[in-house]
């Protein structure tokens, strides 16, 4: 078993907001613990539900037992709940009773978080954090924080998704090979010369007279 190989990791170092980038350690500390979920529960209060939908549509994609919170009636210790939760102002109506339960229950609890997220993020076994954008100008910090945290999260979904279809299926997303200083690379095909293809030609017309 292992994740993927170095592209998502790659991207990651690429994107960054403020000086502050999605920690790759953290993405694979999740995708550890989701790997081994037998039944997950995601939850996505607000205007987090279309992160929460893609996450819910990849894993369900790779065959696992996922549940929306309208179907969560008891949290058990073989459950995994995982939360997805933006920038303030957060859905504690929503989140309070699914975080005591995961905690009293024992249940594994995951999460795909704002920075803000602070009680979320230090209960959470593992968590993925956003980094937010900082105040710009006359920009209305909270809109540009939402958006910043909508397309970061659904970059974040897409990388899950890839990690875990990775260690579910190997040979799906092979490591790529090891270049040396010794390493020969792949011959390249020669292109057909005008003699190979008259005696194709060849070939073709003597079949067809048989």
């Amino acid at each position: 078993m292992r994740s993927t190989d170095v592209p998502w990791r790659e991207a990651l170092a690429c994107i960054a907001v403020d000086g502050q980038h999605i920690s790759t350690q953290e993405v694979s500390d999740f995708c550890s613990l989701l790997f081994l979920a037998d039944h997950i529960h995601i939850v996505g209060p607000g205007r987090n539900e279309p992160a929460a939908t893609m996450l819910a549509a990849q894993l369900t994609t790779l065959g696992y037992s996922v549940h929306g919170v309208e179907q969560l009636r008891t949290v058990e210790a073989s459950d995994t709940v995982v939360i997805v939760n933006g920038p303030a102002p957060h859905q504690q109506s929503v989140l309070d009773p699914l975080l005591r339960s995961a905690t009293e229950t024992g249940a594994v609890l995951l999460a795909i978080a704002a920075e803000d997220c602070s009680a979320l993020l230090t209960l959470a076994d593992a968590a993925i954090t956003i980094p937010l954008p900082k105040p710009r100008g006359r920009t209305d910090g909270s809109l540009l924080g939402c958006t910043a945290f909508d397309l970061l999260a659904a970059l974040t979904v897409a990388i899950v998704g890839r990690d875990l279809a990775g260690r579910l299926s190997p040979d799906t997303y092979p490591a790529p090979p090891v270049m040396t200083s010794h390493t020969q690379p792949p011959a390249v095909p020669a292109a057909p010369t005008d003699d190979d293809f008259q005696t194709r030609t060849l070939t073709a017309c003597s079949r067809n007279a048989e």
